[in-house]
């Protein structure tokens, strides 16, 4: 009876929060979480590329500006509401937001990574014109604290550590991880490998390079 009352309370306090602030959000799990944005932490770096929260919208509820960043360590967008608190977007549902100022999209995405792990998190739009879609994975790493163990070994403090990012292709609702060596490239398309061997020879691609992932996708869509 008493988790009951719980979950009614929690239930109750999101709605309450949402229609504070007019946020249209449906009643089947978009809202994962709600916090403080006043937190203290010890932790060295940021969960975020950019602190900030900066004017977003959202596609579905078209006309209405929102605040919002990019959590880079869970994935996901967070939006402020009145009386400082947070919540994130439900990363199992659709949603499509774009960051006004940097005009740069998130999508949510359901995807395995380059660790095999499934994973369902917002990711970068780079490219979306032809049918093959680029995503972008921004990530930032927690790593625990190391104690120092003698006073000739410097213990480390917690801390967020910026990786690199992954990159995915999206095509006939597939979301594939897309590694950027070219051996494991034409491994994941080994019909077409030796068009897009000749291709990237022909254009002196580095597949390092966003612009050149971006043609190679481009050139994808155009072969069979």
């Amino acid at each position: 009876m008493k988790l009951n009352k719980i979950v009614f309370f929690v239930a109750f306090s999101i709605s309450f929060a949402l229609n504070a602030q007019n946020v249209n959000v449906d009643n089947d799990g978009r809202i994962i979480s709600i916090k403080s944005a006043n937190g203290t932490s010890d932790i060295e770096g940021s969960e975020y590329l950019n602190e900030n929260f900066t004017p977003i919208t959202i596609t579905k509820y078209d006309g209405k500006l929102y605040n919002g960043r990019f959590n880079a360590v869970n994935g996901e967008i967070e939006v402020k509401l009145e009386d400082n608190k947070i919540i994130a977007l439900d990363t199992k549902a659709d949603f499509e937001i774009k960051f006004n100022i940097t005009n740069k999209t998130y999508r949510t995405e359901e995807f395995i990574n380059n660790r095999g792990i499934t994973k369902n998190a917002f990711l970068v739009v780079v490219n979306d014109k032809n049918d093959y879609v680029l995503l972008k994975e921004e990530i930032i790493k927690f790593h625990k604290k190391i104690e120092a163990t003698s006073s000739y070994a410097k213990g480390r403090p917690a801390r967020y550590i910026r990786e690199n990012d992954n990159y995915y292709i999206k095509y006939n609702d597939t979301v594939a991880f897309i590694s950027q060596k070219k051996k494991d490239l034409f491994k994941m398309f080994p019909e077409q490998s030796r068009k897009i061997k000749a291709y990237i020879k022909e254009n002196k691609i580095n597949l390092k390079d966003e612009d050149d992932l971006i043609k190679i996708v481009g050139y994808l869509s155009t072969i069979e």
